[in-house]
């Protein structure tokens, strides 16, 4: 199976050192690690947001047609634009100039699909955090690129939101497609990764299936927390 990213011996000074990762279609990857561990350095990285060493395989992409490879959602939020929802989500679809004219049908799938149709006339400014980062996150969507990298997406999301996101994460990879999300939410990130990649002081450290990468002597090194499965449940405590 080809891999849709592929990232060989990438450095960023002072952030990251020699980090190699391949995702594959149908993987909802999390990318954990503490504040500051590199985990948005990476991800710009591998964008070619950033001056790096090393390869990566989106760049292999000319910059026009990258869109169509690969969505990335920003960790920043802020919008100011007098723009309505529905348009915002269907940005998204500017990816694909020659679609044939269903662009907005899409979007519209997309606003359904994650129950943002119900204010889709409001203005992108008039919203809450929680709401702009969803509405954020279905225009990555709508692009229906086979990969998305998202850069917290369930940051400033209430708890159902972020349990709705990362479900929904887990199926467009359950559909063939792939996402590496940077999470801070440990158990959520067990119950809905197909895999979890630790990043410490720029170092890939762990990767692997949740249960075997979450042991408690790891928990305590990176993190300095205790975390416990108790079936499909897990308790962080400090």
């Amino acid at each position: 199976m080809k891999s849709l990213l592929s990232i060989e011996n990438m450095s960023v000074p002072g952030r990251i050192s020699n980090a190699s990762l391949q995702i594959f279609p149908g993987e909802f990857v999390g990318l954990i690690g503490p504040n500051g561990a590199g985990k948005t350095t990476l991800l710009r990285a591998a964008m070619g947001m950033i001056p790096a060493s090393g390869t990566s395989s989106l760049l292999a992409h000319k910059i026009n047609v990258r869109p169509r490879h690969v969505a990335y959602l920003a960790q920043e939020r802020e919008v100011v634009w007098p723009i309505s929802v529905r348009e915002v989500v269907a940005l998204g679809r500017r990816a694909h100039p020659d679609s044939g004219g269903d662009d907005q049908a899409r979007a519209d799938a997309i606003l359904q699909r994650m129950a943002l149709d119900d204010f889709a006339t409001r203005q992108i400014p008039d919203l809450s955090g929680g709401e702009r980062a969803r509405v954020l996150l279905a225009r990555a969507l709508a692009q229906g690129a086979p990969l998305l990298l998202a850069d917290e997406p369930c940051a400033a999301l209430d708890p159902i939101q972020s349990i709705r996101t990362a479900k929904l994460l887990h199926a467009e990879a359950g559909n063939g497609r792939a996402a590496l999300a940077t999470l801070h939410d440990l158990p959520l990130a067990a119950r809905w990764c197909t895999r979890l990649l630790v990043i410490e002081r720029g170092v890939i450290v762990a990767d692997g299936a949740p249960d075997q990468i979450l042991t408690p002597e790891l928990c305590r090194r990176v993190f300095d927390i205790s975390l416990t499965r108790h079936g499909q449940s897990w308790l962080l405590e400090e």
